[in-house]
């Protein structure tokens, strides 16, 4: 995402591809973020100090920063099957061997009072899901 201001909230400027590779049949995808450096913590609620929130979506282009709302959109620090009603993925399963195309709304620490200002690290695990 590059540099954030605080409180701020943007969409990423480049989709992640995540692929069906290896699979033999349809896969939904189930998501989760973890901070690995920087002292951050997510949040699936609102972002307060030290935590920032997540989000994801499943489309083919770039959607605007309004269409992440919702809870189903939310990335948790685990994900717990059944992945089908998440990120836009309602009957929308990626079919074996294909891509599709995931895209993320980072909405920033209302302030910062632990960890500092610097770069953190932000890891997000996809898992693919039968349903």
């Amino acid at each position: 995402f590059g540099n954030v201001a605080l409180a701020a909230t943007t969409v990423s400027t480049i989709q992640v591809v995540l692929n069906a590779t290896g699979a033999t049949a349809a896969e939904y995808f189930g998501l989760s973020i973890t901070n690995t450096s920087g002292g951050w913590t997510p949040t699936a609620l609102a972002p307060a100090a030290d935590n920032f929130r997540m989000a994801a979506y499943f489309q083919a282009g770039q959607p605007s920063s309004t269409t992440f709302n919702g809870a189903s959109n939310y990335l948790a620090t685990t994900f717990s099957p059944p992945a089908y009603n998440l990120y836009n993925q309602t009957a929308r399963t990626v079919p074996a061997t294909a891509a599709t195309n995931l895209w993320l709304r980072l909405e920033m620490p209302t302030q910062i009072t632990t960890g500092g200002t610097g770069a953190q690290t932000m890891t997000m695990t996809a898992t693919a899901s039968g349903s």
